[in-house]
């Protein structure tokens, strides 16, 4: 699409299909320009927040998000937002990533923590994208990744890539950590924390304003897991533990407490839980049936203010709550 046709030709596309139901046919013989053309317009009102498209929920996903709320708002919890569940793990996350942009809607002049992960960034990808603020684009906005990363990434583990496509989103500035998510060499970890490189973007994911993550199981389908983050023996011994999953790195036991041993034999390069915890807004998205014991867990610690996850799974943290507090 040639830039110089501008954001009124992109408005008064967008009016004349979403409004007054035109088709994209019409709406390409109105303002004489192609079909593809005005496909690709549309998509890009929407990726630039010019367009958006909102669902109306069930009342009853509304009453369930506030009882959610209301269990767990002694522990810091303030906004609970749910979706409809879904039967497949991967439409799920999709679900999920569309409805981030309500949790999560773009500001300028804060700094964002954020983590990786394939729910993370299916949300990253649907944000609105932010027009810039000033001659740089920066308006004073810093995304900082807070977890290293993982060999062989992909587009939806790779904490660079994460964190550069939020960046672009909030027109700010990015700082990467240039690390991996664990080492098994204390020395290498001493080093690694020692570093100007990783020493700074913690240090700055400390004093964030929000923190973006999600949570991981210890599944085999999980991410840690499909991509030999941790070996099968580890994974075995993680779950004889008691581990049920991973948030920002750190394996949580199903009450919320960090194990403890784990860090002597999986070292994490990350922002720590006290200094997760200790940061103003922490969003946590994720849902699905194998997020259910590591997703309660990280409530249980404190370490959530914002939820977004899918109705089966909220029903699962109200019943498995209450059939442990008994």
């Amino acid at each position: 699409m040639r830039r110089e046709r501008g954001t009124d030709t992109l408005v008064r596309c967008a009016w004349l299909y979403h409004t007054l139901d035109r088709t994209q046919h019409e709406v390409a013989t109105e303002l004489g320009l192609s079909r593809a053309t005005v496909v690709r317009m549309l998509k890009e009102a929407k990726q630039r927040g010019l367009v958006r498209v909102t669902v109306e929920f069930p009342v009853q996903l509304l009453e369930l998000a506030e009882q959610l709320r209301e269990r767990w708002a002694s522990h810091g919890m303030r906004e609970v937002r749910l979706v409809p569940s879904v039967p497949n793990g991967e439409e799920q996350k999709e679900v999920l990533g569309a409805e981030l942009a309500a949790l999560f809607p773009p500001t300028r002049g804060r700094t964002v923590a954020v983590s990786w992960g394939t729910t993370v960034s299916a949300g990253v990808d649907r944000l609105p994208v932010l027009e810039p603020a000033d001659g740089n684009g920066a308006g004073g906005t810093r995304v900082v990744s807070m977890l290293g990363g993982v060999g062989g990434s992909t587009h939806a583990v790779d904490p660079y890539g994460v964190a550069v496509r939020l960046g672009q989103r909030l027109g700010g500035s990015v700082y990467p950590l240039p690390a991996p998510m664990y080492t098994r060499d204390r020395t290498m970890a001493d080093l690694l924390a020692g570093h100007a490189s990783v020493r700074g973007p913690l240090e700055l994911a400390a004093g964030a304003d929000v923190a973006l993550f999600g949570v991981g199981g210890l599944e085999s389908q999980s991410t840690i897991v499909r991509l030999g983050v941790i070996t099968p023996d580890e994974q075995r011994w993680l779950r004889e533990e008691g581990a049920v999953g991973e948030v920002v790195g750190r394996f949580l036991d199903v009450e919320g407490r960090p194990l403890a041993g784990a860090t002597d034999r999986l070292r994490p390069i990350c922002l720590s839980l006290d200094r997760l915890r200790a940061v103003p807004e922490r969003i946590c998205v994720a849902g699905g049936p194998d997020k259910h014991d590591i997703l309660l867990a990280t409530v249980r610690a404190g370490l959530v203010t914002r939820l977004l996850t899918d109705e089966r799974t909220a029903e699962r943290l109200l019943a498995d709550d209450a059939t442990d507090a008994a």
